[in-house]
């Protein structure tokens, strides 16, 4: 995507953050069903990081094949 991997996942963390922080501040269930919200949400956000990551290694990969 043109972005060093470090940014990619500061950005991701911050996402989680303030994803985090507007369900907190707008919630009006259940506290208990917030806490699995959140937790659908960060395993929701862990896969896209998991796709990512690979996403750079596979470039990676394809770059270090492209100059042998």
């Amino acid at each position: 995507i043109g972005v060093e991997q470090v940014f990619t996942f500061t950005a991701l963390g911050r996402l989680r953050n303030r994803l985090t922080l507007a369900l907190m501040e707008a919630w009006q269930g259940d506290p208990d069903e917030l806490l699995l919200t959140v937790a659908a949400m960060n395993k929701l956000l862990d896969l896209d990081i998991a796709i990512i990551q690979d996403s750079y290694q596979q470039s990676r990969k394809g770059d270090s094949d492209d100059r042998t």
